[in-house]
């Protein structure tokens, strides 16, 4: 057995990571291209199929429904010209990217005319949240195109497409955006139809690019000899257009970085003050993120704050970072004074469902309260109807009693501290009577009344 030394573990372990990870062992370049011309032209039916792929995604982004959308993309024969695009640009084929770009065009086409008539023609016309969410692409959406171009490249060239480039149309979803520019188009919003297509476009130059880095590594011989400094120039070109498209992406996704970390400081600011207030429920019924002067709008329902609580409230929202935005508090006295001030906002469902909540939760607390005065008032008439039925007993057995008046007192000893409830009697008497005779009436009375301790008093 040879003996153990470092450079053989080092051997060992380059071996072990070539046999894991290379990948161009056994690839057939020429499989490889005829496979991707194959999948290039947009005619017959592949026109049909992404017509009506595309129909069936903007049902799917129609009815707010991600199953059906997700059913689009896996039919959604687009990523064939995006393959090619970068294939063609790898192996310097001139012809091979023109074709790749006019059927790719033709896609394009098809696809946004195709959604944009469905749009004309639907009666549901609201954008749904799965229409919404293809309007603001990010740095994160380009990620996802490299990481899925990469993948849809490695499969095209070991010739292993059947699961594969299913998976990656599904995740760079490159259907949704076209059908939402195509909704655009249809509703003339000219903010939905750049958003969305610069989405597509962002997928489709991130994949072509992921396309031609690996035609790169794998080092794809050209078509025809290359001059080395031509070739440098293409590769500085696909930079600069991969650079050049992501840059607002970037833009974006930090605004939209900023937005998120001001609707988390205000669910903060809400929540604390909800800590020091409780009695008070406080909702925003307006929460506005802009570049230069935000807005939020407080309505408190409940006990009304004072101007030195209100001055704390505002004091935590400097705290937490929301010295830029501008915060108007309103102080509601109920649920209709809340709708009057919130009329005309477009309050979000979590908004409305927290005021339900804290509405019930206010509600129920009045009802026990009432409920609570209700068996104090109902215990007070019995205790009235007892105390008249003893003062009449009182008169049968003792007819010198002229009037009587019981009152529950609290006592505090002070060797025990210990608060106790002690019930007096204040009884008049038509004449003088002796000890014995009050002491009488004392007893009858701890006895009737059913209490261990009793203080009598004669009043004149």
């Amino acid at each position: 057995m040879p003996a153990i030394t470092p450079r053989s573990l080092g051997k060992q372990f380059r071996h072990l990571v070539g046999y894991v990870f290379r990948i161009d062992e056994t690839i057939d370049q020429e499989a490889v291209v005829a496979s991707v011309k194959a999948d290039i032209d947009f005619r017959g039916a592949k026109a049909w199929i992404l017509i009506f792929a595309i129909l069936v995604a903007s049902l799917g982004l129609n009815t707010n429904s991600t199953a059906v959308v997700i059913g689009a993309m896996l039919i959604s024969p687009l990523m064939g010209p995006i393959v090619g695009l970068g294939v063609s640009i790898g192996i310097s084929d001139g012809p091979l990217l023109w074709k790749s770009l006019r059927n790719m065009l033709t896609a394009v086409v098809l696809s946004i005319g195709t959604s944009a008539l469905y749009f004309l023609i639907s009666p549901f016309d609201d954008a749904q949240s799965e229409l919404l969410s293809r309007t603001t692409p990010t740095l994160l959406d380009a990620a996802i195109a490299i990481a899925g171009g990469l993948a849809g490249a490695v499969a095209v060239v070991r010739q292993d497409k059947s699961n594969v480039v299913p998976g990656v149309a599904i995740a760079t979803a490159l259907i949704p955006p076209l059908c939402t520019a195509g909704y655009g188009l249809a509703q003339w919003d000219l903010t939905f139809f750049i958003g969305a297509f610069y989405l597509f476009f962002i997928n489709a130059v991130c994949i072509g690019a992921a396309t031609y880095a690996t035609t790169l590594v794998l080092k794809f011989k050209p078509v025809e000899q290359v001059d080395p400094e031509h070739a440098k120039r293409v590769r500085r070109t696909v930079l600069w257009v991969v650079g050049i498209t992501l840059i607002p992406s970037v833009v974006i996704g930090w605004f939209i970085l900023q937005e998120n970390a001001f609707n988390r400081n205000v669910r903060y600011l809400v929540s604390a003050a909800e800590e020091q207030y409780p009695a008070t429920s406080f909702v925003v019924s307006k929460s506005e993120w802009k570049r230069d002067t935000s807005s939020i709008v407080l309505t408190l329902v409940g006990p009304a704050l004072s101007e030195a609580e209100l001055t704390t409230v505002r004091g935590k929202a400097l705290e937490l970072g929301l010295q830029d935005s501008h915060l108007d508090i309103r102080q509601a006295s109920g649920v209709s004074d809340l709708m009057m001030f919130t009329a005309g906002e477009k309050m979000r469902k979590d908004v409305l469902g927290d005021l339900y909540d804290k509405t019930l939760f206010e509600i129920r607390r009045k009802d026990s309260t009432i409920a609570s005065l209700n068996n104090v008032l109902h215990s007070h008439d019995k205790q009235q109807i007892e105390v008249g039925n003893i003062f009449k007993e009182m008169q049968v057995i003792f007819p010198e009693v002229v009037a009587v008046n019981f009152t529950p007192k609290t006592v505090t000893y002070s060797t025990t501290g210990v608060a106790d409830s002690i019930s007096t009697a204040f009884v008049q008497y038509k004449k003088r009577v002796s000890n014995a005779r009050q002491h009488e009436l004392h007893k009858w009375l701890v006895l009737r009344l059913k209490v261990d301790t009793l203080v009598v008093k004669q009043i004149h």
